[in-house]
């Protein structure tokens, strides 16, 4: 019996071994390891009722809105979307907690706060709220108007031999040449424009991460031919000086952030674009907006940021199959050892007893 249990167990090793080969043959195949594939978007939303019952404690909640109720100046904008998705939740705040955020609106929301808030805000696009951004900085730096205005400052400071903001040059000549762009670079061209529009409003308010400005800065350098620029006399011309290879990362990454301003809206966009850490992170989010549209920044609040971005993707079938298959060939290597260790005994047992 013992012989029988020791050849099953080296079998179903040798078994095992064999479909860790092949499994990490398939992980691995073309050169890079899929660990993780995306998740569908009801499978995003149902992931994300999972983390709500499992983390949105009202402790934890609590303990958020005191953050941002701390914070100067307050946060309204996702202060609110918190509390929309904790009242979804239906979880109930301490009733002074209420009191106390009934007070700080009232104080941030007077008439006279909020018309110094929004001079404020025009004087200076670092002094800006998320939601007063899209009121009194957003009309003038999304329009074809700002983007002109952009080229012309860089072309001035150029000219005198200023530094030029390669970040804001192309974003106003990717917004300027968008619909162009985006048939050789794929994506939407409206997605594309509001990207590029939110994203210089975001350059002026200190919210753009610092791997969005470095994209967009080597598109600068590189992603268009600009010794043609004096040729230049219509929008298709300054696209015809564009360099679509180059320019394609900057491309799609505007189009995943155009995706997140559509479904979380302007200020929202801005908000969950700021929190991204690189282009991975900012495709997840546009899905993630996708699957629950202006909901993103109140989950983002609720569950936390990586929690919300690991709603987006699961672990490969490749990469569980892996996994099984190496905790079978352990569980079969460790039954051998004991077999071996059990039998060893028995004999020393045998040998002590004559």
């Amino acid at each position: 019996m013992r012989r029988a249990l020791r050849t099953g167990l080296g079998a179903l090793l040798i078994v095992s071994l064999c479909w860790s080969a092949v499994s990490t043959a398939q992980l691995f195949e073309g050169g890079v390891a899929r660990l993780w594939v995306d998740r569908q978007a009801d499978r995003i939303a149902a992931e994300l009722d999972r983390q709500i019952a499992r983390h949105a404690t009202t402790e934890a909640v609590a303990s958020r809105v005191e953050a941002h109720l701390a914070a100067g100046p307050r946060n309204w904008l996702a202060l609110d979307a918190l509390l929309e998705e904790a009242r979804r939740a239906e979880i109930a705040l301490p009733p002074g907690l209420t009191d106390r955020i009934d007070a700080a609106h009232d104080a941030d929301f007077s008439w006279m706060a909020r018309t110094e808030r929004c001079l404020a805000c025009t004087w200076s696009a670092e002094a800006c709220g998320f939601d007063l951004a899209m009121l009194c900085r957003a009309p003038v730096e999304i329009s074809p108007l700002g983007d002109l205005t952009g080229l012309v400052r860089a072309g001035t400071a150029y000219v005198r031999g200023g530094d030029v903001d390669d970040v804001d040059l192309a974003l106003s000549a990717i917004g300027l040449s968008a619909t162009a762009l985006v048939v050789a670079t794929g994506g939407s061209s409206m997605a594309v424009k509001g990207g590029a529009g939110l994203g210089k409003l975001a350059r002026r308010m200190g919210a753009m991460p610092g791997w969005m400005a470095r994209t967009l800065s080597d598109a600068a350098r590189h992603g268009y031919d600009w010794a043609g620029l004096p040729r230049v006399r219509g929008f298709d011309d300054l696209a015809a000086l564009a360099r679509p290879a180059l320019l394609r990362p900057a491309v799609i990454m505007l189009d995943d952030a155009g995706r997140v301003v559509k479904n979380a809206g302007p200020a929202g966009g801005l908000y969950l674009i700021s929190k991204t850490a690189d282009a991975r992170d900012l495709s997840r989010m546009a899905r993630i907006s996708d699957a629950v549209d202006d909901r993103s920044v109140g989950l983002a609040e609720l569950v936390g940021r990586s929690r919300l971005l690991r709603a987006a993707v699961r672990l490969s079938d490749e990469a569980v199959a892996l996994a099984i298959s190496l905790a079978t060939a352990l569980a079969a290597l460790a039954g051998l050892v004991l077999s071996a260790g059990t039998n060893a005994s028995i004999r020393a047992a045998r040998r002590a007893l004559r």
